[in-house]
């Protein structure tokens, strides 16, 4: 398995697996992203082509099994840290999940920010995604604050940020 930078080619892979992140979103009861696509687009993908962000595919035999999404923020409302980076997204292939994809992944990503000079990382998941809490948990985040939002439709989905280091 290789890690490396998104390019176009990866185009499909990464958009087969933002459907299955939608899938997965709605089977654990935090609901549709409402993210509609039209010919395979989403406005997330925009961030494929985004300067300010960089992505990252794990790739074997040409196959997309997992993509990451981090960017830089241009906002850093903590005083006392440097510089802030966000992961975005993050998906591995369902099939191929604790296998250590994603652990890789992030570790790629991680790299990435700090060379940025960004010392920490703040992402946010649903807080009825436990298996993502669990992950994050396990690669040193922690809970900083919770937020609730609405969605288009009416549906609410409380969502909890967390913050790590970008040394790993």
């Amino acid at each position: 398995m290789i890690v490396e930078p998104y390019s176009p080619e990866d185009r499909e892979g990464v958009l087969r697996l933002y459907l299955q992140f939608n899938e997965d979103r709605i089977a654990f009861g935090a609901g549709d992203a409402r993210y509609k696509y039209i010919e395979g687009e989403t406005p997330w993908a925009n961030t494929l082509n985004d300067r300010n962000c960089k992505n990252f595919v794990a790739k074997e035999k040409g196959i997309v099994l997992g993509f990451i999404t981090t960017r830089i923020l241009e906002y850093n409302p903590f005083e006392k840290i440097k510089g802030l980076g966000e992961i975005d997204l993050i998906v591995v292939e369902r099939s191929l999940r604790r296998r250590g994809i994603g652990t890789i992944l992030f570790k790629r990503a991680a790299k990435h920010i700090e060379s940025q000079n960004a010392s920490h990382i703040l992402l946010n998941v649903s807080t009825k995604n436990l298996p993502a809490i669990k992950f994050w948990t396990k690669m040193g985040f922690q809970a900083i604050s919770k937020s609730c939002f609405e969605h288009h439709g009416g549906e609410r989905e409380e969502i909890v940020y967390m913050m790590g280091k970008s040394e790993v």
